[in-house]
């Protein structure tokens, strides 16, 4: 693929790799759903690759197993990365992401333990858990994936739309 063709689906702007292991600035609803997509391809494909290289039904040995946590790990770094500047987007602080993340995490584990009372006061409290979950992660979705950007610049920066990245 040429570079203009890569410029051209990232919104005809011309972005650094450096750029996407940063947590500072701007970036809007298009950059941050390619982003994901090419961290999305790049962990199904290095995930093949070392499918391939162990053989089919054979565990991937220990250089396999460590080029997948790291990847991983660069994948979660990457995508972290994003949805704070995604937030930044709108106007928040990225700490809501740590803070809505936590949150989700325990009322999972709240689901989790409830699932073990076999009670009514156990099935009502599974019910809770559950919808408080649901709720925490499509309103973390919304907000980092579908919510429009501030159009002026915010105390994060301009807006990525104004912002020339060479």
């Amino acid at each position: 693929m040429r570079p203009q063709r890569i410029a051209s689906i990232v919104g005809g702007k011309h972005m650094r790799v450096s750029k996407a292991f940063r947590f500072s600035g701007r970036i809007g609803r298009r950059e941050f759903w390619v982003t994901s997509a090419a961290v999305f391809s790049a962990v199904v494909v290095i995930t093949l690759l070392v499918a391939l290289v162990g053989g089919a039904g054979q565990a991937p040995g220990a250089i396999g197993g460590a080029v997948g946590v790291f990847c991983f790990g660069v994948g979660v770094w990457v995508s972290t990365a994003a949805s704070v500047k995604r937030l930044h987007d709108t106007g928040r602080s990225g700490w809501l992401l740590a803070k809505l993340t936590g949150l989700s995490v325990l009322l999972y584990a709240f689901t989790f333990f409830a699932a073990a009372g076999s009670d009514q006061l156990g099935k009502y409290m599974l019910l809770i858990g559950a919808i408080g979950y649901i709720a925490v992660n499509f309103y973390m979705w919304y907000l980092i994936g579908f919510k429009r950007g501030d159009d002026s610049p915010n105390v994060f920066g301009p807006p990525s739309s104004s912002v020339l990245i060479k």
